[in-house]
């Protein structure tokens, strides 16, 4: 007697999952439902070996990036956490300084965002289940979930819940940037002398956006010694969207760029001095980055 079976298909899925303080209690239980599902079950790490699935079952992959080279993913979700939370986490358990700190929370943040931008499942730390394709519905695990307040002013307030579907614009302080041949702490941030040659006055902040077209709006005051010509960057290494500036008048000047990102990169936003000064005082009072219609 001839047959014919519907075969179930066999699974290849990446979860991204940004640090919260369920991360390790969701891994434990995802494990177990694995298990008790017949799936294989892994954990990847920046820069181990990709794990390789038994033949004929299906594999779950919980990773905090999306580097997945080599497996045929057939689909992915996103588990993600407030920026803060990811923020701290990091530089407690990592000895990381503030800026570190950011740069690796932005680098999660802006991968996973990226991921859901391009068809992934979104879910959240503190819901109460998660869905994986194929696996089903997993009951968020015990513990405590105490939710953070929603803050507006900080340097990742892009990746907070609702801000991605807002496009609500994200403030970088002068603090967060680069002032080459300034001492650390060095007087006011931002502020700085003009006195000197052609030069880099500065750049920042490498924090990771997701691929999309991003503005940044800054803000200078400028008191010029006469004619001053300012080079200004946005975007990141080379791939740069640029506007020459020439000043003659003191005053409070709006600078603004639009650059788009092909990919999660870190964005750079500098102003270099193009004409030596003998005088001369310039402040940077700090910026907005918000998306971009495409």
């Amino acid at each position: 007697m001839a047959e014919v079976r519907l075969m179930s298909a066999v699974e290849r899925i990446w979860l991204i999952q940004t640090p919260s303080a369920l991360s390790q209690a969701w891994r434990d239980v995802l494990r177990e439902t694995c298990t008790e599902r017949g799936w294989d079950f892994a954990i990847h790490e920046r820069g181990q070996t990709m794990p390789v699935a038994t033949p004929g079952r299906s594999l779950l992959v919980v990773a905090w990036l999306d580097q997945a080279e080599g497996i045929e993913v057939t689909n992915w979700s996103v588990q993600l956490s407030p920026p803060l939370d990811v923020v701290a986490l990091l530089q407690s358990s990592g000895e990381l300084s503030e800026h570190d700190a950011l740069y690796e929370a932005s680098l999660r943040l802006a991968t996973a965002w990226d991921r859901i931008k391009h068809g992934a499942s979104e879910a959240w730390w503190d819901d109460e289940e998660l869905e994986i394709v194929g696996l089903g519905r997993i009951r968020r695990p015990q513990g405590h979930v105490a939710l953070a307040p929603l803050l507006i002013n900080h340097p990742l307030s892009m990746f907070e819940r609702d801000n991605q579907k807002d496009n609500r614009g994200t403030q970088w302080r002068p603090d967060l940037f680069l002032y080459p041949g300034l001492p650390s702490g060095a007087g006011i941030a931002g502020s700085l002398s003009l006195v000197g040659r052609r030069r880099l006055l500065f750049n920042g902040p490498n924090i990771f956006l997701p691929s999309g077209s991003w503005n940044f709006i800054a803000e200078i005051s400028i008191d010029p010694p006469g004619r001053t010509e300012l080079v200004v960057e946005w975007g990141h290494g080379h791939e740069v969207a640029s506007l020459v500036a020439p000043i003659n008048s003191p005053g409070r000047y709006e600078l603004q760029l639009e650059k788009r990102w092909e990919s999660p990169r870190p964005a750079d936003f500098r102003i270099s001095l193009m004409i030596p000064a003998l005088e001369g005082d310039f402040i940077f009072h700090g910026g907005t980055v918000s998306p971009a219609l495409d």
